[in-house]
């Protein structure tokens, strides 16, 4: 039955979030008003960096599905997820995080926190955004006196305020987690793409993306850590 309604409900929960990133789009300045991607953009190549969000977080979803049935896990687990592929989405195609979708997963974390939805108390959502909005910052810092690089090449305002939301959904561990593995993640993709084109260098990578994939990861794992 489950599986079921999976095959139904993800194929609509994919394309609602198209329909709120175009949604958005209306919202944004004239140099962002480009049209956003549907789920079935990936059948073209061009679009298949855009589309890439949609699909991972249709794979997140249906993990959730293997571990319980628990509806409230689920529907914060879903609305986590997809949020985070709306907000990667804009990112991937436009290069910036705006940041009503950052505050909106904030308010939502905290909010599925305070009402005892994910088995955290709202004191620790709110610490969770403060240390991984803490662990953002630490490596803009790290970047810029370290490494001779402009901080906000590595991440914008954008990605920390976004990090922030996401360490209220998941914590402080879960979200500095969330960004260790993004950072590997976009190390190992930077490597390759460098190779691949035969230069030294690719700056200006959007990291929402690798946000979306990190953190679906690691909201996976507590659901399967967790005893229902």
């Amino acid at each position: 039955m489950i599986g079921l309604l999976a095959i139904v409900c993800l194929p609509l929960a994919l394309m609602a979030s198209a329909t709120v990133a175009r949604r958005i789009s209306l919202d944004l300045p004239d140099r962002w008003q480009t049209a956003l991607p549907s789920p079935f953009d990936v059948l073209d190549d061009s679009a298949t960096p855009a589309a890439f969000p949609h699909l991972t977080c249709s794979l997140f979803i249906g993990a959730a599905l293997g571990r319980t049935s628990d509806p409230w896990v689920l529907l914060c687990h879903a609305f986590f997820i997809l949020s985070l592929a709306v907000t990667a989405t804009v990112d991937a195609r436009h290069g910036l995080i705006p940041d009503h979708l950052s505050l909106s997963i904030l308010v939502s974390g905290l909010a599925a926190n305070g009402f005892h939805l994910r088995g955290m108390p709202v004191t620790g959502a709110v610490a969770g955004a403060a240390v991984t909005w803490c662990g953002f910052k630490a490596v803009q810092v790290f970047a810029g006196r370290w490494m001779g690089v402009d901080g906000d090449t590595v991440f914008g305002e954008g990605d920390v305020k976004l990090g922030a939301a996401i360490g209220a959904w998941l914590g402080g561990v879960g979200g500095c987690l969330s960004l260790a593995l993004g950072i590997v993640i976009l190390v190992i993709k930077n490597n390759k793409m460098s190779k691949e084109k035969n230069i030294d260098e690719i700056t200006e990578i959007p990291f929402g993306p690798y946000l979306l994939l990190s953190s679906g990861i690691i909201s996976v794992a507590q659901i399967y850590q967790t005893k229902f």
